[in-house]
């Protein structure tokens, strides 16, 4: 998860993280993983295009809601 979460953080471009937003909620509902959760919303601030951080930010909050509550 942490290679994961590295490319995601400083390797993956804004159009890229937009494609892959369509399996955040898959990622987060299987491994549970905050960390990942956390990592992709601060991702999601800096996509520069206001409409496709939009988009992304619902796939966000998607990937938030498939964490089970403790």
């Amino acid at each position: 998860m942490a290679q994961t979460i590295n490319f995601i953080e400083n390797e993956c471009d804004d159009d890229t993280f937009c494609w892959i937003g369509e399996v955040f909620e898959d990622v987060a509902e299987i491994t549970q993983s905050k960390e990942f959760v956390a990592a992709i919303k601060r991702r999601a601030e800096k996509v520069v295009d206001a409409e496709e951080r939009r988009s992304v930010q619902v796939d966000v909050r998607y990937a938030e809601y498939a964490l089970d509550d403790e």
